[in-house]
């Protein structure tokens, strides 16, 4: 594993990081210009490769097939065994081996997944339909939270249900480097979710106890 999703994970590790998993779904949505960055990414649903169809429509002259050719590593964080699981490992990486022998669990959390690029991209990729807010529990602790269409419009704020937000962070790229940013300062802010969606973010949210988020 890359020397950065160590330290990444070692963070998230000692805050007592939890996840925010989901069923797994027949229904899915296509995600259109995602932001794929060289080196980690957060990418929601995004387990293979192959799920890639193509450059995000906002881009021309990069292949499917070169785009694929990039993605070198995919891991989850799985809460039944608290530890993260390797979805993919291109040949030739180092885990190659532990990803050729390893045997999935029946039920892989479909949720936000440490994806690693070798270069840039704007991509289109196909993913499990996104969850309803309103029918998920939230665990007490650090939780992924995909920024999902019915958000647009809304605060981080009005999400909140019956949470009590600790601490809110996105990881993204600010100022060309990919980077934990702290969102306290636009939790009111009702645009932001809908930019957040059309860039693929995802929200990294810490409550004070388990709850359930919903529109207000």
């Amino acid at each position: 594993m890359k020397q950065k999703i160590f330290f990444t994970i070692a963070i998230l590790s000692l805050l007592s990081f939890a996840v925010f998993v989901v069923a797994q779904s027949n229904q899915e949505t296509t995600i259109d210009n995602f932001s794929l960055s060289k080196g980690w990414n957060l990418a929601y649903g995004l387990k293979d490769p192959s799920q890639i169809i193509g450059e995000g429509s906002n881009s021309q002259g990069i292949s499917v097939e070169e785009i694929r050719n990039s993605i070198e590593l995919i891991y989850v964080y799985d809460p039944s065994i608290a530890d993260y699981v390797l979805l993919y490992a291109k040949e030739g990486t180092k885990e190659t081996e532990e990803y050729k022998n390893f045997n999935p669990p029946e039920e892989t959390p479909t949720s936000t997944m440490w994806v690693y690029s070798e270069r840039t991209y704007s991509i289109k990729y196909n993913s499990p339909d996104y969850p309803s807010l309103s029918t998920k529990d939230i665990i007490k602790g650090w939780n992924f939270i995909p920024v999902s269409p019915e958000m647009q419009g809304k605060s981080i704020n009005d999400l909140k249900g019956n949470c009590f937000y600790e601490e809110v962070y996105t990881y993204a790229e600010e100022d060309g480097i990919t980077q934990w940013i702290k969102l306290d300062g636009v939790l009111d802010d009702n645009r932001m979710l809908g930019e957040a969606s059309a860039s693929g973010l995802q929200l990294v949210i810490k409550v004070k106890d388990d709850c359930r988020m919903g529109a207000q």
